[in-house]
């Protein structure tokens, strides 16, 4: 699972395409944050205890709760790896969201997505599909990504049940 993690942080999502600058990005999110976040962007806490930056953030959700798409975009990587760390990717203009600790993929690789369309649904237990060794319980870790590198989600996300119109 930590090699897993490690390759979905480390893939060449921030290249061609994408925007060097911070792009306007207006997200939504994939699930309601309810239970608000476990994990912040770049938490020292989460560095400590696992041992690697934490480039995303993480927002608690029961187990199985379905996952949308946080924009309009093409899906570009879908990893099932079982028990390992699933994770989806889209591509939208200038950015991209990864999804993970999914428990079910519901998308193709190339498939158009709409902002609030379906992705799948969100996992995290630890013991089920797409948990990974690293997960301490169900939540969707969320990660956004420009040609610079990963960027902080929540300044780009509305107040929580408040979503902005783009």
């Amino acid at each position: 699972s930590f090699t897993e993690m490690w390759n979905a942080n480390r893939t060449g999502l921030a290249s061609a395409a994408l925007s060097d600058d911070d792009p306007l990005i207006n997200i939504s999110w994939p699930v309601e944050p309810t239970y608000g976040i476990s994990a912040i962007f770049q938490d020292p806490e989460y560095e400590r205890y696992f041992g690697l930056a934490h480039n995303a953030i993480d927002i608690p959700a029961l187990q199985g709760t379905p996952v949308t798409a946080a924009d309009d975009g093409v899906v570009e990587e879908v990893e099932d790896n079982g028990l390992g760390y699933n994770f989806i990717t889209v591509r939208h203009t200038g950015y991209v969201t990864l999804y993970g600790h999914l428990s079910k993929l519901d998308v193709t690789k190339g498939q158009q997505v709409l902002k609030g369309d379906p992705l799948g649904e969100s996992g995290g237990m630890p013991g089920t599909n797409g948990a990974g060794n690293l997960s301490t319980g169900p939540h969707v870790h969320l990660e956004l990504i420009t040609g610079k590198g990963h960027i902080n989600p929540l300044k780009h996300l509305p107040a929580a049940g408040v979503e902005l119109r783009s």
